[in-house]
């Protein structure tokens, strides 16, 4: 016969156990706890032992004085070094482990956890224990690392009509086992609201409102989800997670923090999950993107991810140091985004739960040894960056690629109307029928064809300082500045454009030449 495992509770100051049905009445509690069928031990008893048995029992040495490790099946069913005839769990046999007998208090060893210790078993912890122990005392991989498995839908015993799907069945079995009743269903603007900020992040608009609660259908809310998951929005509010993954930031996160200009590969994750792409595809994309067979331009955006870690162009910065640097946080957001672990323990020591060592950290790490990034984004004495030379903060990080940007396009031709809106105010009622226009337009093409970044270069005729700075035009038109400069100099240029324009704005560029170190 098998036995029924619960716990009753009431305002008495004893604590009363009944052999035959296994009721406990406990003090301490104020509510009917009743025991899960399966005791499972990822579940119930790993969090137990996390706060209880792990600190003098687990995989650390240095704080384990007995020997004795309870953390994985094959120590915990060992015998106890101090006594080789006793075994500390003991398979479908509670009575026979002396785990279970120190918990209780029923064995003649030290009670376990000392009295002393920070945190004590519940009665309940204690029946878990037992109850698990009589099921097999069966130890669980953590769940990232344990096979994907369907688990059977529970039987209802109450308020079966809350049930539309299988997933009502697991929430209300727990409200059961708990003692508690489903709340009644909301109204339903509250639950086109909840759908709204579930799927989307924003609320419903009024319109969208006054059409949900004018449609009487049976698949009125249906409609919505529908509705809500073909939205563009439903990628960012998706995307929203992911991104704080893989800590995706516009800007270094060093130093000055300057911006770099990785926002399409958040474009390209919002795409991912408005388009639902299987997530191996996202993986593969983000992690070898640019390996795969002829990879599309958005497959080499999706490799961003792999350049999301912070960087640097601060002086004193060693590039080594850094790229190290760099290298450990990209294996530590990989662990975390896809392991669903932390890695970053095991840079300095092997993992103690998890089955991570030090070695395999290093080795993730060099599996991205090959990518193109330079620690220290500015050309030092020191730094061996002779192709950063001339870097200022004002400099994007490199490698990048060009890329057509949606989002750009579309602020670039919000940017045309508004030009337009006030060119069309400034010619008056003509528009742009007039002459001035038309013979405006021809002199603007022309001079974008010879001059596509839109500077027209002009010819320096002289130069003089006011100071003992000396002055030398090199034969491309650029000047050489030499000599000790003094405060408040100042240079006056003369030059001259060879052909008629507007001149809207004059910029002086300043070159680095062997002569000044190249500075």
């Amino acid at each position: 016969m098998n036995r029924t495992f619960f716990f009753l509770s009431v305002a008495i100051g004893v604590s009363i156990s009944a052999q035959g049905s296994d009721i406990l009445v406990s003090k301490s509690k104020t509510a009917i706890q009743k025991l899960p069928d399966v005791v499972s031990f990822n579940a119930h008893i790993r969090p137990v032992m996390s706060n209880t048995c792990f600190a003098c029992h687990g995989p650390d040495e240095e704080d384990n004085e007995s020997g004795y490790r309870i953390d994985s099946f094959e120590n915990a069913t060992r015998a106890l070094p101090s006594d080789d005839q006793i075994v500390g769990i003991k398979p479908h046999a509670p009575e026979a482990s002396e785990v279970y007998l120190r918990i209780t208090g029923k064995s003649a060893g030290e009670q376990m956890p000392p009295r002393e210790f920070r945190h004590q078993l519940s009665d309940y912890d204690k029946a878990l224990f037992e109850k698990w122990i009589a099921q097999g005392a069966t130890y669980e991989q953590h769940w990232s690392y344990t096979p994907i498995k369907k688990s059977a839908v529970p039987t209802i015993e109450k308020h079966a009509d809350k049930i539309d799907n299988p997933i009502d069945s697991f929430l209300v079995a727990r409200l059961e086992q708990e003692g508690l009743s489903p709340s009644p269903t909301a109204d339903k603007a509250t639950l086109l609201r909840r759908l709204s900020l579930d799927l989307i992040g924003l609320p419903p608009t009024p319109e969208e409102l006054e059409r949900f609660l004018a449609d009487k259908s049976a698949d009125a809310y249906e409609t919505e989800v529908n509705r809500l998951i073909r939205s563009e929005h439903f990628g960012e509010r998706m995307a929203s997670s992911w991104l704080d993954l893989v800590r995706f930031a516009d800007t270094v996160g060093f130093h000055g923090d300057q911006n770099q200009r990785i926002f399409p590969y958040r474009d390209y994750v919002i795409n991912a999950f408005n388009k639902n792409i299987p997530f191996d595809q996202f993986t593969r994309e983000q992690i070898a993107g640019d390996l795969l067979p002829n990879p599309t331009e958005e497959q080499l955006i999706a490799t961003g991810f792999l350049r999301l870690n912070m960087m640097t162009r601060e002086g004193g910065a060693q590039p080594k140091e850094y790229l190290a640097k760099y290298r450990a946080d990209r294996v530590r957001a990989i662990g975390t985004a896809w392991l669903g672990s932390t890695l970053g323990c095991c840079e300095c020591h092997n993992h103690k739960y998890d089955p991570f060592t030090a070695k395999d950290f290093y080795s993730l790490g060099a599996f991205f040894d090959d990518l193109r990034q330079w620690g220290v984004y500015s050309e030092y004495q020191y730094t061996p960056n002779p192709d950063l030379r001339a870097f200022t903060n004002d400099y994007p990080f490199p490698p990048e690629i060009r890329i057509e940007s949606p989002v750009l396009k579309t602020e670039l031709d919000r940017l045309a109307r508004e030009r337009d809106d006030r060119l069309l105010t400034q010619l008056g009622e003509g528009g742009f029928e007039t002459d001035d226009f038309e013979s405006w337009l021809v002199r603007t093409e022309s001079f974008t064809r010879k001059h596509p970044d839109g500077w027209s270069y002009a010819t320096v005729e002289s130069a003089n300082a006011s100071g003992p700075t000396k002055i030398e035009q090199v034969g491309d038109g650029t000047l050489l500045l030499t000599g000790e400069a003094q405060k408040e100099e100042q240079v006056t240029l003369n030059a001259k454009v060879s052909e008629e324009i507007v001149v809207n704005s004059i910029r002086v560029e300043v070159l680095p030449d062997e002569v000044h170190n190249n500075l």
